[in-house]
């Protein structure tokens, strides 16, 4: 039984890592295109949303703050239910 468990776990494991190599490579390839269209991208860094010319100048657009998931107690895995 553990053989089988643990069979599946590597390959749901693999799968993610090729999902996650996948995104990279397609995030990677649409900023390369975007820039040589000469259009603007918009980017999360040190909690800010950051807006990047096609002249290299970044512009901050707007400040961000953590969640509020932390603070109101709530946990992965908690179902909520609408009243």
């Amino acid at each position: 039984m553990k053989k089988r468990a643990t069979t599946k776990f590597t390959a749901r494991r693999k799968e993610i890592q090729s999902l996650s190599a996948t995104a990279v490579e397609a995030s990677k390839g649409a900023i390369k295109e975007s820039k040589q269209l000469g259009l603007t991208i918009k980017l999360i860094l040190n909690k800010q949303i950051i807006e990047e010319l096609p002249s290299g100048e970044r512009k901050v657009v707007k400040s961000i703050s953590q969640g509020t998931a932390a603070r109101t107690g709530l946990k992965k895995g908690m179902v909520l239910c609408r009243k």
